[in-house]
């Protein structure tokens, strides 16, 4: 390790290179959603835990996806008191929400309510995702794009354009709108769209 500080320069040998493959203990290169975890690990969108692990199969809350979608598209992330009212003020994530309310991302339940420690279902993370990255869906859905999603269902449309750019198997007959989502998923859908 180098450094030069006032014309003169200084050595030290406090420093050890070290192989610079990182890797989680559960995530080996191989694996289907590598690519997408390793590629927003180094974006700094997503991390792992402190025992040096994913978790590629742990569900993702309605709060934590909404965070990592918000770091997905480097957005500002504005300080505000809860619209909603079963969060409260010194949540982790209440700036994450505001801002994702502020921008018209999520707006909540008829009740008043976000149910932030729910966990996330495909249908509502899709909706999510494509409002947090600012793409516009049609609205108009003609055709059931599987068979359990009906054309006049509220997710319908973010289903079908998630059908249409391959973020879900197009493959299949049933998609299962109301599944948890987990870590592994959300990583490889938020890293789909940000290629797109």
């Amino acid at each position: 390790f180098k450094l030069t500080y006032g014309g003169k320069m200084y050595f030290s040998d406090w420093f050890e290179i070290v192989n610079d493959d990182f890797q989680f203990s559960d995530v080996p290169h191989s694996h289907k959603y590598a690519s997408a975890i390793y590629g927003l690990v180094e974006k700094d969108v997503i991390s792992g835990y402190s025992d040096g692990s994913f978790r590629l199969d742990q569900n993702v809350n309605r709060v934590e996806a909404i965070k990592f979608i918000l770091e997905g598209v480097n957005s500002n992330i504005y300080k505000g008191d809860s619209p909603f009212n079963d969060i409260m003020k010194d949540s982790w994530y209440l700036n994450y929400l505001y801002t994702a309310y502020k921008k018209g991302i999520v707006n909540g339940d008829p009740d008043g309510n976000f149910r932030p420690g729910d966990n996330v279902k495909l249908s509502e993370f899709l909706k999510i995702l494509f409002n947090g990255m600012d793409i516009d869906i049609d609205e108009n859905v003609t055709k059931k794009p599987y068979d359990d999603v009906n054309t006049d269902d509220w997710f319908a449309p973010y289903i079908s354009y998630a059908k249409e750019i391959g973020i879900i198997d197009k493959n299949v007959d049933k998609i299962y709108p109301a599944k948890n989502m987990t870590r592994g998923e959300v990583a490889d859908a938020i890293y789909k769209v940000m290629n797109l």
